[in-house]
């Protein structure tokens, strides 16, 4: 994923009130109040944020 479109969805995830960290293994982790979620790639990123609300 370029890092155009990480900071953007990173951006969409904030304005919903998440964090998105990526991790060395390319996967990505989505926090909130303490719980986490993994998701192994950019799609299923956007499907998460999808999911919560967010504009994909």
């Amino acid at each position: 994923m370029s890092e155009k479109l990480f900071a953007s969805l990173q951006a969409r995830f904030a304005m919903l009130g998440h964090s998105v960290y990526e991790l060395a293994d390319g996967s990505y982790l989505v926090t909130r109040w303490g719980f986490a979620r993994q998701c192994p790639d950019a799609h299923a990123l956007t499907a998460f944020l999808r999911q919560i609300g967010g504009a994909a």
